[in-house]
This record gives C-alpha cells, sequence and structure tokens, in this order.
C-alpha cells in the first residue's frame, strides 16, 4: 500500500534528476496562452509544445504488496496518462498542465509527474484523441496527431489548399466565399454565406452540410467541425449551426 510519503518521495523523485526541472511553466508556453485570438494562441501553444515538457496528474493507488521503486514509477505513470475530462457529451481530452502550480490550482490532491509532449501526445492518441492544457485551452486531435509524431500542424483555417477544394464543393449550389476559423473546446467553424430570400436556402444548406462532412481533406484537417450559415453580406443567420461530425 502506497502512504501519502511515499506519494510525495514519488512526485519528488520525478521532478528532480536528470533535467533539473523545478515545475515551473516555459516561459514560451506563458506567452503563447497569453495571446487574444484564439487562432493565435493555438498555434503558438502547439508551437512551444513541440520540444516541451508537461505536468500530468498522478494519482497512485492502494496495492496488495509493495512494488519495486523502477515499477511503482512506471504504474505511476501510466497511472497519470488516463486522466480524461469531458469536453462535451461525446468528447473527452486528455489533462495536461504546464506547471505544477498549474496542477495544484486544478486539482491539490494530486501529483505532479512530468511527461514530455511526445508521449503524452501518443497516450492521448490511443485514447481520448485531444489534450486540455491547464484546465482552459483544448488541443484539436490534429494537433496532437503532428505533435506526437514530431511534424508541424497546419491548421485547417491557414490550409489554402482545403479552402479551394471547399470552394470547388460548393461552386456549383451558388455558394462562394466559405472561411473557416477556429472555436472553442478544439472545434473548427464552417463560415458559409447563404444570400437571403431565396427559396431553396435551406435545401442548400442541408446539402452544403452534407458535402463538407464527406470531405475527406477536411476531415483530416479538423476535429469536430460546426457549419455556420451567415448572410451573404455578413450578418449571421442565426437559425442554424450545425456539428457534421463528433
Amino acid at each position: 500500500m502506497i502512504s501519502e510519503a511515499q506519494r510525495e518521495k514519488l512526485a519528488q523523485r520525478l521532478l528532480k534528476p536528470r533535467s533539473r526541472d523545478t515545475g515551473a511553466a516555459d516561459p514560451r508556453l506563458l506567452e503563447a496562452l497569453a495571446r487574444p485570438a484564439l487562432s493565435e494562441r493555438l498555434v503558438g501553444v502547439v508551437e512551444a509544445l513541440a520540444d516541451a515538457r508537461v505536468i500530468v496528474p498522478l494519482y497512485p493507488h492502494a496495492r496488495p504488496d509493495t512494488l519495486e521503486q523502477a515499477r511503482e514509477e512506471s504504474a505511476a505513470l501510466d497511472d497519470a496518462g488516463v486522466t480524461t475530462v469531458a469536453l462535451d457529451a461525446t468528447r473527452q481530452a486528455m489533462a495536461v498542465f504546464s506547471s505544477v502550480d498549474a496542477l495544484a490550482a486544478y486539482d491539490p490532491q494530486a501529483r505532479p509527474a512530468p511527461l514530455s509532449v511526445r508521449r503524452a501526445c501518443l497516450m492521448a492518441v490511443a485514447g481520448p484523441a485531444r489534450l486540455l492544457l491547464d484546465g482552459s485551452l483544448a488541443i484539436p486531435r490534429p494537433a496532437v496527431a503532428a505533435l506526437a509524431q514530431g511534424d508541424t500542424w497546419l491548421p485547417a483555417w491557414a490550409d489554402t489548399e482545403l479552402g479551394r477544394l471547399i470552394d470547388d464543393a460548393l461552386a456549383d449550389l451558388g455558394i462562394s466565399g466559405v472561411r473557416l476559423e477556429p472555436a472553442e473546446l478544439a472545434r473548427d467553424r464552417i463560415i458559409v454565406p447563404i444570400a437571403a430570400g431565396t427559396e431553396d436556402v435551406r435545401a442548400r444548406l442541408t446539402e452544403a452540410t452534407r458535402r463538407l462532412g464527406s470531405l475527406e481533406r477536411l476531415i483530416v484537417a479538423t476535429d469536430t467541425i460546426e457549419v455556420a450559415p451567415v448572410r451573404a453580406a455578413g450578418r449571421r443567420d442565426g437559425e442554424h449551426t450545425r456539428d457534421t461530425r463528433a
């Protein structure tokens, strides 16, 4: 059975020796997290995470026999990797933190364990697919996959080729000027201009949503998408906002 003193000692062992990690947040990560625009914040955070470490919650539980030190640490890290939180009714994210202080503010009962971002992302890819950083910023599935593989993440809203594919897919519906933007909780919003006053608005929107939901490049580039129609003049037609994939 692991006592409270043993848990504390384990947490200190995990944080100490190899890199002399103090548990503080990377200044680059803090700077990125402070950016006001969601698109800039996401891009900056993912760039800062590429060669960083995160802190994950450690919840060792009681065991019937004493474990050897190496096995105890390994098991504890495995336990840490399964801490998930709900983003909504259907999607989960792996909880990670920029610092020991950020974890303590979120859950004072958790013990901190440092983990390379790549390993954390590999764990997430095999499970909830997303990260939730400091309990507030959801890192979407494509960004997590890129970090796990050591690749550069290209956000859907910055992908010009994807934009052209969307335009081509909707051109015969008389829909143009479609744009993408990030939304909270690892979503991407597709703004679809629709001319007001036409009788087939609903039919065209339904068909546009169907086509977007089956566009392979869009599926790969995004996590969950919302189709948000707006009046062609730019004023939002608030009647529909549709999720095409969860």
